[in-house]
């Protein structure tokens, strides 16, 4: 598997509702994608999890807080199914180094790739 680093994790600030926004630049680097720099001021509600679900088992404040954050990024610029994917693989990667546990980055892993196949047969990308 390959390894990743957060570069930068930038602080953040109270945005809209249930929202928040990075002060600085977020940088990311993967053996496997490459660099990823989020921009300042970009808004991330870091996971988005229904509410059924119980905050102790997925937490967005606690449990994927800063992989969420490039995640969000990278499926807000993706413009193909491809990209999207990469976006989830890359999501998969960075808990893996910001130490989430392995069954709930498994869930939460499993989670995004739905939804994005979810979007691909509602022809959202090519």
């Amino acid at each position: 598997m390959s390894k990743g680093t957060f570069v930068q994790i930038p602080k953040f600030t109270i945005g809209r509702q249930g929202h928040f926004v990075t002060d600085s630049e977020a940088i990311y680097d993967s053996e496997k994608f490459g660099r990823i720099v989020v921009p300042p001021n970009f808004e991330t509600d870091f996971a988005s999890i229904p509410n059924w679900v119980p905050r102790w088992l997925f937490d967005p404040m606690r449990h994927a807080r800063y992989s969420a954050v490039f995640h969000d990024y990278l499926c807000r610029t993706a413009e193909s199914y491809k990209e999207r994917v990469m976006a989830d693989h890359v999501f998969l990667e960075a808990m893996g180094v910001e130490g989430v546990k392995r069954w709930r980055r498994a869930s939460m892993f499993s989670a995004v790739r739905a939804n994005t196949y979810r979007m691909r047969l509602m022809r959202k990308w090519k």
